[in-house]
């Protein structure tokens, strides 16, 4: 009994290994080393950012694997260079209740995108992409705070009046 149950158990492991083989990569990763990862199946984590392209059959999304995934600017501050992949979607994987892509006033949706990475695919004009087989929502997108309040006005109508008064200075001068 014993016997058959670690036979078991040994058979579901060497089932199961394949789909834990994926590698887990940043587009920095995709980036420095393309062609270790060409026509290879990877998994990326990131946050969904710029505009949904739709398409009739499919969608093209951005997705960045950048610190500003975990830690948006106005939350966080500065923190680097974005870096992000196109990710191709067919259609009916694509899900509009994942919420507006990420930008400066909100967070985009935040996704598990398992795929091939197409590395200057000749079929897209020699774009590398990863070709989603699946793309798992981890947390939906939310508006960030905002950066805004009297301070922000302030300064911005003290500048409107410094530069009228100049204007009127350096007009005066050239009259006379």
């Amino acid at each position: 009994m014993i016997k058959r149950a670690l036979a078991l158990a040994a058979c579901i492991c060497v089932i199961a290994s394949p789909a834990s083989a994926i590698d887990e990569v940043t587009v920095t990763q995709l980036d420095a080393l393309p062609g270790n990862y060409r026509d290879e199946e990877v998994a990326l984590v990131g946050e969904i950012v710029g505009d949904y392209a739709l398409q009739a059959t499919q969608v093209w999304i951005q997705v960045n694997t950048d610190p500003y995934a975990a830690a948006p600017l106005l939350e966080a501050g500065l923190a680097g260079t974005n870096s992000g992949i196109g990710v191709l979607i067919a259609r009916d994987g694509f899900d509009e209740g994942w919420g507006e892509p990420g930008g400066y006033e909100n967070r985009g949706p935040i996704v598990r995108v398992i795929g091939i990475f197409r590395y200057n695919d000749h079929t897209e004009m020699g774009e590398s992409y990863i070709e989603a087989a699946t793309v798992e929502l981890i947390e939906p997108a939310r508006p960030l705070r905002a950066a805004s309040g009297v301070f922000p006005a302030a300064i911005g109508a003290g500048l409107i009046l410094l530069a009228a008064f100049l204007r009127q200075v350096i007009g005066t001068r050239r009259e006379n």
